[in-house]
């Protein structure tokens, strides 16, 4: 697999006003100390969808590093183009990368 050319991981959502928010209206996300990307702050009916985008991106290198440790065993198969794509494949995870990928999802989608 190619080097990983992103930010390092974790990345944080700050709550709203945290962190170089100088006008309160935007959720920083931050990557070693630095500015990933920012979300502007809706309020009323957008807040929660605002929120929800700022954990997703906050969670963007932990899916990756969850996805890439799950499937990492399985890019053997993948590129046959002979094996059909409702064929069920025997999965060999162990519960700590399962419990990797379902604590990524729960940071993504604001549950953690």
């Amino acid at each position: 697999m190619a080097e990983m050319k992103h930010t390092t991981g974790p990345w944080e959502a700050c709550d709203q006003g945290d962190y170089g928010d100088f006008d309160g209206n935007s959720r920083i996300i931050l990557g070693d100390d630095m500015r990933i990307a920012v979300v502007q702050w809706s309020p009323g009916d957008m807040q929660a969808e605002s929120d929800a985008n700022a954990c997703l991106i906050a969670a963007a290198p932990d899916l990756l590093a969850a996805l890439v440790e799950i499937l990492g065993p399985l890019n053997v198969c993948s590129d046959n183009k002979n094996v059909p794509d409702d064929t069920c494949l025997p999965i060999d995870m162990t519960m700590g990368e399962l419990r990797k990928a379902r604590a990524a999802i729960a940071k993504a989608t604001g549950a953690a």
